[in-house]
């Protein structure tokens, strides 16, 4: 035991530690540290190292009011026996830990800090483009349609405003091709009235000279008031197509019988004109389920226009059965349409050749009425046409539809 104090001590002294040797019934042999240390261990702790079990727990200096953490170990020797305890102080470590939550803390904030930073420069990035589409569509409300806006990338961003931009230029030909309609509608209409009106007022005030020049002025004024009666018909027939109030009376047709009286009447004026007409029809062509008067307002529209724009050679129409459709096919040697103007023919108030619509007439509803009517019969038209060779225009109609009237599938 005398060699165990002074070792307890040396070891005190190199580790700079609080280390105490306390003999087997727990009574302190020697100390390191202040004189005025109380440690009382307890009856448990001493029992567990009396059965060789260590020991630790924190420990509170009474007077100085530091932590420890004690740890005991049993010392079970020929020449001594009891346990050897150590203390460790835990202020230190408590330090230790505190800049540590101080320095997490620290670069909690600074990340915060950087993260909204960069959700700031990333948002700014972000909704720049978004702002100035923003800006955009709010001139173009106000009716400046030239604005346009920079498409600065390729994603979902870069396609809103390439959207953006086709819809601005579809609005502005939309505008400019209403602004071409009212003007060339407010024509159309004034000129027969102002017919209508002249030669009325010419047959009340009798200032013709003879019966001949009076039957010449009244077949005026009847192809005036025919004139205005189809422009009239047309805008009220388009009004009710657009507000699907148009309705079609379907009946079973004789195609070739329409044929027949399209030939007729078409002959007589391609005869006028110096013009080859033909029509051809196939010998085993069905019967058509549709509305018959709108029908052959179809085929005469399509071939007044043929008619109109033809100044030398030829206007077939030509009736083909097919397995489960029937086409026909109505073509020209005319003029011929623009490669670029092609797309919009069939829009709503758009006319070919502006620079020259005042000669050949019309106010750009005919083809517009001709798409709707076809649509309303389930079929479909189609364009082809070179520019100063001709324009061909093929239907195509479902003959499938089973007449519940007659039992049978055409």
């Amino acid at each position: 035991m005398l060699m165990s104090t002074p070792m307890v001590e040396m070891a005190g002294n190199i580790t700079q530690k609080k280390i105490f040797l306390l003999d087997e019934d727990g009574d302190m042999i020697t100390f390191t540290g202040t004189d005025d240390l109380e440690i009382n261990i307890k009856e448990f702790d001493l029992q567990n190292l009396f059965e060789g079990r260590p020991v630790f727990y924190e420990y509170v200096e009474p007077f100085t009011d530091i932590p420890y953490l004690l740890y005991g170990h049993p010392i079970n020797a020929d020449q001594f026996k009891g346990s050897l305890f150590m203390l460790f102080p835990l202020n230190d470590m408590y330090d230790s830990m505190s800049t540590v939550r101080q320095l997490f803390l620290l670069a909690g904030v600074g990340g915060f800090f950087l993260a909204l930073g960069f959700t700031f420069i990333a948002s700014r990035k972000l909704s720049s483009p978004l702002l100035e589409m923003q800006a955009a569509t709010k001139k173009i409300a106000k009716g400046d349609l030239n604005t346009k806006v920079i498409v600065r990338s390729k994603d979902e961003i870069g396609s809103l405003a390439v959207g953006i931009n086709n819809l601005t230029q579809e609005l502005k030909r939309h505008h400019d091709t209403r602004s071409e309609f009212f003007a060339s509608i407010s024509h159309e209409l004034k000129t027969p009235v102002s017919y209508l009106m002249g030669y009325s007022e010419v047959l009340k005030e009798k200032l013709y000279q003879t019966e001949e020049e009076k039957e010449q002025y009244l077949s005026i004024l009847e192809h005036e008031a025919t004139r205005l009666n189809y422009l009239i018909s047309d805008l009220f027939d388009l009004s009710k197509m657009e507000e699907g109030k148009f309705d079609i009376n379907k009946e079973w047709i004789d195609l070739t019988e329409l044929a027949d009286n399209l030939d007729m009447k078409y002959s007589l004026k391609a005869k006028e004109k110096d013009l080859l007409f033909t029509v051809k029809v196939d010998e085993n062509l069905s019967l058509f389920y549709g509305d018959g008067k709108r029908i052959e307002q179809v085929f005469t529209n399509l071939l007044d226009n043929a008619m109109r724009h033809t100044t030398n050679g030829e206007v077939t129409c030509e009736f083909r059965q097919g397995d489960n459709q029937i086409n026909i096919i109505i073509k020209d040697t005319g003029s011929g349409i623009p490669a670029d103007e092609l797309p919009f023919i069939f829009d709503r108030f758009y006319r070919v050749e502006k620079s020259r619509s005042r000669e050949f007439g019309g106010t750009g509803l005919g083809l517009a009425i001709v798409k709707m009517l076809v649509k309303l019969h389930g079929g479909t038209i189609d364009i082809t046409s070179k520019e100063n060779e001709g324009t061909q225009f093929t239907l195509s109609f479902p003959n499938d539809i089973w007449n519940k009237e007659r039992g049978e599938k055409i």
